[in-house]
């Protein structure tokens, strides 16, 4: 009985919510989208003999077309094969990240193709800025990965840059630094999706009920657009269902599907 709680719970969290990851790794790739319209959506080209296929990066017009696309980079207003990270001349964490969405901002105000190499706590004595965890946040001295959006209620610049995850505004003439990870807390802000946590590109998708109340997408009620749109491309429609993309990183379903069978073997 107790095997089946647990069973039943793990269930619940991983197969009742609808997870998306806003990296570009995990959207489905052109080649496997089956329909036209969603095809087109995405930014792909659908061709005479009914195929999705990519979109070479020179015919991409915009920034957002571009970076749709692991291989190209948004360089200069134009979109060109992405060759690295550090081989573009850029001046801001922005426009680093513009590039591409594997391009990091470096402790050292650089561009770089890898992910900062030394923790939040190993930046104590640097700029507890960006570490190997994500954003940092300094609290009594000590630098540490910041996950509390309440730990900023004093710095409203750093409480931006957790957006949407947190939220900042002024009561009374104080800041306040909310957390609004969560379908419930977006009511305000479009109920489309909610940051799972501050580091990260984990998001919960969200869904209107009602005037005063957001809540978790419900998948069953997808149909072909709302299915590749609301997921970020991390979905998209097969057999008149919304279904994950099949290159999307294994890592956690084997990992799900190992605990199971160990609680099964106990």
């Amino acid at each position: 009985m107790i095997k089946i709680f647990f069973i039943y719970l793990i269930l619940v969290q991983v197969f009742g919510d609808v997870i998306i990851n806003l990296d570009l790794q995990y959207q489905c790739d052109c080649e496997s989208l089956l329909y036209a319209s969603e095809c087109k959506m995405k930014k792909c080209e659908w061709t005479n003999d009914g195929k999705c296929t990519t979109i070479a990066c020179e015919e991409h017009l915009d920034r957002n077309s571009c970076k749709s696309n692991l291989n190209c980079a948004w360089y200069q207003d134009k979109c060109s094969t992405f060759t690295q990270c550090s081989s573009y001349k850029v001046d801001s964490s922005i426009d680093c990240e513009n590039l591409s969405s594997t391009c990091h901002w470096s402790t050292f105000n650089t561009c770089v193709d890898h992910e900062p190499s030394l923790t939040c706590q190993e930046l104590q004595h640097l700029n507890c800025d960006v570490g190997k965890q994500g954003k940092c946040i300094e609290i009594q001295g000590i630098c540490k990965e910041f996950t509390t959006c309440e730990d900023a209620a004093k710095n409203e610049a750093l409480c931006k840059q957790a957006s949407p995850a947190c939220y900042s505004t002024f009561i009374d003439g104080n800041h306040y630094c909310p957390s609004i990870m969560t379908c419930k807390d977006q009511l305000q802000f479009g109920c489309v999706k909610a940051k799972n946590r501050i580091n990260g590109y984990e998001y919960t998708v969200c869904e209107k009920e009602s005037e005063e109340q957001c809540k978790n997408w419900d998948i069953a009620t997808a149909n072909l657009e709302s299915c590749v749109t609301k997921t970020n491309y991390n979905y998209h429609w097969v057999d008149n269902e919304c279904k994950k993309c099949e290159q999307s990183p294994p890592l956690a379903g084997f990992l799900i599907s190992s605990f199971l069978i160990w609680i099964l073997m106990e």
